[in-house]
């Protein structure tokens, strides 16, 4: 697909109306909370009523422009969240605001990843994310002990002498 393709189209169904066909299932989803920003400033708060992994659908209280970009930041049920960049691909007056279909065009790779995560969570595969940050956590402790031990003139081959008696039984 070229720049400024959606990634979906509209297919007539028989008499039953219109269907979509996504590259990505669309999940319903009334549990995330999106801040929405535009070039400058925080546009306020959104309600997402379903997401995938190419897009969100948001319930705006205002006006939105179709071809629109904005910034937004999913707060996900489980603490983690998602920032990105999307654009505005349609717009419906719903009820006193209006519904949207926002495609989203980046969220980088920790972004994708934790999105997918939050909709494909029975994936049993080793967190490999989850162990690359625990072993830098671990060499970043190694390194701090390293130059602050060289710092104060200790040998770290030394420490549990030093730190015996600080031993309470």
């Amino acid at each position: 697909m070229g720049p400024g393709t959606h990634h979906y189209s509209k297919t007539m169904e028989g008499n039953s109306g219109w269907a979509e066909r996504r590259r990505h299932p669309r999940i319903e989803r009334s549990d995330i909370s999106a801040r929405i920003f535009d070039s400058s400033r925080e546009c306020g708060e959104a309600s997402v009523t379903d997401v995938s992994l190419g897009g969100i659908g948001i319930y705006f209280p205002h006006r939105v422009q179709c071809g629109q970009f904005l910034r937004f930041q999913l707060q996900l049920p489980d603490g983690g969240s998602v920032s990105g960049v999307g654009v505005i691909r349609w717009a419906a007056p719903h009820h006193l605001g209006f519904r949207t279909g926002v495609e989203i065009r980046d969220i980088g790779w920790l972004g994708s990843w934790r999105l997918r995560r939050f909709l494909e969570p029975g994936d049993s595969a080793i967190d490999w994310f989850n162990v690359c940050d625990t072993a830098l956590w671990a060499a970043a402790i190694v390194v701090g002990l390293v130059a602050v031990s060289s710092w104060l003139g200790i040998n770290l081959l030394d420490l549990p002498k030093l730190l015996s008696p600080l031993d309470v039984r």
